[in-house]
């Protein structure tokens, strides 16, 4: 469910930068747009807060389905699928890690789709999923 509410938790970050970057402009005094480097930007600077809450989490998206993986080794659920399930949970997780943080920034964030990230959306998608089966078979 948390990572339904990714993009409010993602909205409420970025508005608690912009009120400490607001404050922090009071203090510098009258700037233009155009002396600020784009790196240094508002904009930018949100895009690396999205950037961030998604690589941090990516481990914890795959966590759930791991566990599930190794809960279900105790059940009747059939060895091969906890074994497919768990493998699956590692692979991906290392997988989406990697892609994430080779990517920059903005390239990242502009594939975003209403709101939802590339990571929100695969750790829900398989999460669901990994209930799926664990409820199927448990």
């Amino acid at each position: 469910m948390l990572y339904l509410i990714a993009p409010l938790l993602a909205m409420h970050v970025k508005s608690a930068v912009r009120r400490v970057i607001a404050s922090g402009l009071r203090h510098v005094g009258e700037t233009r747009d155009e002396e600020i480097p784009y790196y240094q930007s508002v904009e930018s600077i949100e895009d690396y807060v999205d950037f961030a809450i998604d690589a941090v989490q990516i481990f914890p998206a795959f966590l759930l389905p791991i566990v599930g993986s190794i809960y279900t080794f105790s059940s009747t659920t059939p060895t091969g699928i906890s074994v497919i399930l768990l493998l699956a949970a590692v692979i991906l997780a290392v997988g989406v890690n990697a892609w994430v943080i080779s990517a920059s920034p903005a390239d990242y964030v502009s594939r975003k789709w209403h709101g939802y990230s590339l990571v929100t959306i695969i750790g829900v998608v398989f999460n669901s999923l990994a209930m799926i089966l664990v409820l199927a078979f448990g």
